[in-house]
């Protein structure tokens, strides 16, 4: 069976930033299908229906661009104003149009109500405040993922310069900043993730190397565990994914020993155990587990290249099976779920 990815990667717009690729269940190889150029530092990829979304970190001169891609083949590009500065994820809800956008170095997230309002750069900003006790990484807030809940009311904000997870709730069309949840200092919230129910949110702190599990069940959500991903202190943990099955958590490390840090989630308390680590190529920032839960796919930013590993879904390890080598700087994968009729949206 041949899925269809695509990615991400810094660069300049005269490099190949964004990637369309080809892989085979059967055999776990991936191959370049295409790439293009002329979109500088498209970082995050997520899908919107029949679109893609992508962002770029490009300071002050940040904006969105669209690509249309049909049949394979990349199409006209529309750059698009965007006043956010150095945006770094994209949400999309799972049952409505919305669209969230966020902005690290402008510490905001911008929410658009559906693609067109997302094409026309329109949307409502809501700000952040605050700061932590890293002088050099917590200055000031820094929003880094802004994750939609399940049923579209809520979008969890990890910001990582304040060390809190900002809740907003939907009321009346719009979004509202409802309450803050306060990790602990010097942990940096990084990404998140939620399990099939909604209830249990785990986050991976990019500073203290932890992932926290967060019951959600709750008005004011609470930290439940903390568990430890990056064993070197390296400040460097990245993304955090679950198994389609829920049965297992991945979290990356970067910065020293790069790679993969497997736990067993408990089916009652959603709490974690560790189980291995799986080493991997260089800044290992974003990774991508098949839809059918067979095979995880590692961007591997300082190899420029993409690592696959077959997932052995009753243990929950890995195990390298192949390298596509090429791809610059590549920091963001998604698998396409349709192939017959899409368009890609990059930030950039």
């Amino acid at each position: 069976m041949k899925k269809i990815y695509v990615a991400g990667g810094y660069g300049s717009a005269d490099d190949p930033t964004i990637a369309l690729l080809e892989f085979d269940t059967d055999t776990g190889l991936l191959r370049k299908i295409s790439s293009l150029s002329g979109i500088p530092n498209a970082s995050f990829i997520a899908q919107k229906q029949t679109c893609l979304l992508s962002i770029n970190e490009s300071g002050p001169d940040s904006s969105l661009t669209v690509v249309e891609l049909r049949d394979g083949i990349f199409g006209e590009t529309v750059k698009i104003p965007f006043p956010g500065i150095d945006p770094c994820h994209i949400s999309t809800s799972k049952v409505n149009d919305e669209i969230a956008v966020a902005d690290y170095s402008s510490g905001d997230v911008a929410i658009f109500k559906n693609l067109d309002a997302f094409k026309s750069g329109i949307s409502q900003i809501i700000n952040f405040e605050g700061s932590g006790p890293d002088g050099r990484r917590q200055k000031s807030s820094h929003a880094h993922c802004a994750l939609f809940s399940h049923d579209g009311t809520k979008i969890y904000v990890c910001d990582l310069g304040s060390d809190r997870i900002h809740i907003l709730s939907k009321k009346e069309g719009t979004f509202v900043h409802e309450v803050s949840v306060v990790v602990p200092p010097g942990s940096g919230p990084r990404m998140m993730v939620l399990d099939a129910d909604g209830k249990t949110g785990y986050v991976i702190c990019e500073l203290s190397g932890k992932v926290l599990v967060l019951d959600l069940s709750e008005p004011v959500p609470m930290i439940t565990q903390e568990v430890t991903a990056d064993r070197w202190t390296s400040h460097g943990a990245g993304d955090v994914r679950l198994s389609p099955d829920g049965r297992y958590l991945y979290a990356s490390v970067r910065l020293k020993n790069d790679g993969i840090a497997i736990f067993s989630v408990d089916s009652k308390s959603g709490f974690l155990s560790e189980v291995g680590y799986q080493p991997t190529g260089k800044h290992p920032r974003n990774f991508q587990i098949t839809s059918d839960g067979g095979y995880m796919l590692v961007a591997c930013r300082d190899s420029d290249s993409i690592e696959v590993y077959r997932r052995n879904p009753s243990t929950g390890l890995l195990f390298p099976v192949s390298v596509c080598e090429g791809i610059p700087r590549v920091v963001c994968l998604t698998e396409l779920k349709d192939s017959k009729d899409y368009k890609i949206i990059c930030a950039c």
